[in-house]
């Protein structure tokens, strides 16, 4: 609860996802908070991909419970974690044309937690969707991946969370002086509202298997949105990470 990636903030009494003038932030300072994750198994899934001429197929479905918790309120002063169990219906493809990786998908899932605008929970269905592409820039080692995502509850009641999420995101790696060094940028725009996050991040990987980075985390969104929850959060890193 007291790390900065935690969903709700209990210093500015925000949570992820709620517009603070929906929800005051005098009613979540103080709260109780109730974090306990649901025992039992996680789901089931299966799987089935087919390669043909024209392009990789794949099917999904699963019936799992959803990872992260979803905060519902639970009486005066008090927040309850729900991972609600969701069917999952999904397709992919991908193609290789034009000296790239192009991919699409499309998901369904039935349940997926909202909180109505008279602060009760429920759940509703909602379709998630993107497209991709993965290229190396004239056949060097630049390596580029640029998605387009999208997601929209159906026949979502009068709701405090947000409806429809459209964004842009993708990372760019560019290794240079004989691949001792590599410089790289992760990145996420939303487009139906302010929701910037830029990763930078340059390495040095001359010391096999050991990597040394400085890596700057921006944010910047309205309130709503991931980046404008975590804006206070932007940071500079200078650190280590190896692979053996």
């Amino acid at each position: 609860k007291d790390s900065v990636w935690y969903p709700i903030n209990g210093t500015t009494g925000r949570i992820l996802g709620i517009d603070p003038d929906d929800l005051p932030p005098a009613a979540v300072q103080g709260a109780r908070i109730d974090a306990r994750a649901p025992g039992g198994d996680g789901g089931f899934g299966m799987r089935f991909t087919r390669t043909h001429s024209f392009a990789d197929i794949g099917m999904t479905l699963a019936n799992t419970r959803q990872s992260t918790p979803y905060f519902r309120a639970a009486g005066p002063g008090r927040f309850e974690a729900v991972y609600p169990r969701s069917w999952a219906y999904g397709l992919d493809a991908a193609i290789d044309a034009a000296g790239a990786t192009w991919r699409v998908e499309a998901l369904y899932s039935s349940d997926n937690p909202v909180t109505r605008s008279d602060l009760s929970y429920t759940t509703t269905p909602a379709v998630a969707w993107g497209g991709g592409v993965e290229f190396h820039p004239g056949d060097g080692d630049t390596r580029v991946n640029l998605q387009l995502m999208g997601m929209q509850l159906i026949d979502a009641p009068r709701i405090l969370d947000r409806e429809e999420i459209y964004n842009v995101n993708g990372e760019i790696d560019i290794p240079f002086d004989r691949q001792r060094w590599r410089a790289s940028l992760d990145f996420y725009v939303g487009l139906d509202q302010k929701d910037i996050y830029l990763n930078p991040e340059i390495a040095f990987l001359g010391a096999e298997p050991h990597e040394f980075y400085l890596a700057a985390h921006y944010f910047d969104g309205d309130d709503q949105t991931l980046s404008g929850f975590h804006e206070d959060h932007s940071s500079i890193n200078l650190g280590w990470r190896a692979k053996f």
